[in-house]
């Protein structure tokens, strides 16, 4: 081949190039038969695509391993921890929305995050688990989070009410709350439930009082004694822990789980 005809070739190959894999007429985008798809940073773009579609089985499968190269990556927590909180039923954007309207309209909490997560099993329970254990792997206390991390828990510790408060309290046939539900009778919250609930209220409280909005307005009445966030074997055998169970019972009842805490005593 002469050298005039070379750089001819040459020539064309080069324009074509670009076209052949960039052309708007082509529906397969070549380039990405090029992509490395073993890097972290290809893994978390691919969750990100999954959580787009609401596809969170391959979501958790794509980014739980990059967690575990990167358990200290705060973006890297919060794809695997919405992840499993998307598979368990949370919608931040809808229950913001429905917290928004249920307060504005002089609805209760309580009962919209019981209906926001409508359906809820003991699967989607763990599921939640999951997500807040991911975000207290990363750090332990509110305070040592990013806000931004901090308010997306606090939808997480809601939906994990939400979704206690449902199975124990929602009638399935009409999304309301059960006739003669009474939350200080233990057949109506049971002690494990009541533990579940207990545990996540001085989250909520961090949650709140980190995430850089305002807290003034948050306070826990009446509790004997300052919420463990680990389980007590609620009731146990210490009378401490039966008040602080009766408290907890005190704030479901009152209906009023979240913001403005507090309770009226059960008998």
């Amino acid at each position: 081949m002469s050298r005039a005809i070379w750089l001819l070739f040459k020539r064309r190959v080069l324009f074509l190039l670009p076209l052949f894999f960039v052309s708007s007429s082509c529906t397969k985008n070549y380039l990405a038969d090029f992509v490395d798809r073993s890097t972290d940073e290809y893994m978390i773009d691919e969750t990100r695509n999954y959580l787009d579609k609401g596809d969170y089985n391959n979501a958790i499968n794509t980014i739980m391993p990059v967690l575990a190269s990167q358990p200290q990556n705060s973006d890297v927590v919060y794809l695997a921890a919405a992840s499993y909180a998307g598979r368990a039923g949370l919608r931040v954007l809808d229950m913001f929305t429905d917290i928004a309207l249920n307060t504005s309209e002089g609805r209760l909490l309580f009962h919209g995050l019981a209906r926001h997560m409508s359906g809820a099993t003991s699967t989607d329970l763990r599921d939640l688990e999951v997500a807040y254990n991911i975000i207290e792997g990363f750090r332990y206390e509110a305070a040592d989070r990013p806000a931004s991390m901090n308010f997306f828990s606090l939808f997480v510790y809601f939906a994990y009410v939400g979704a206690v408060l449902n199975i124990a309290a929602i009638d399935p046939a009409t999304g309301d709350v059960m006739a003669g539900y009474n939350a200080c009778l233990a057949a109506s919250l049971p002690e494990i439930d009541t533990d579940r609930v207990m545990i996540m209220i001085p989250r909520i409280l961090d949650a709140i009082n980190n995430s850089g909005g305002a807290s003034s307005a948050i306070s826990v009445t009446g509790l004997p004694t300052t919420l463990p966030k680990d389980p007590v074997d609620c009731p146990g055998a210490g009378a401490v822990n039966i008040a602080r169970c009766k408290a907890v019972r005190g704030l479901v009842d009152g209906e009023i789980v979240g913001f403005k805490l507090g309770h009226v005593p059960c008998p």
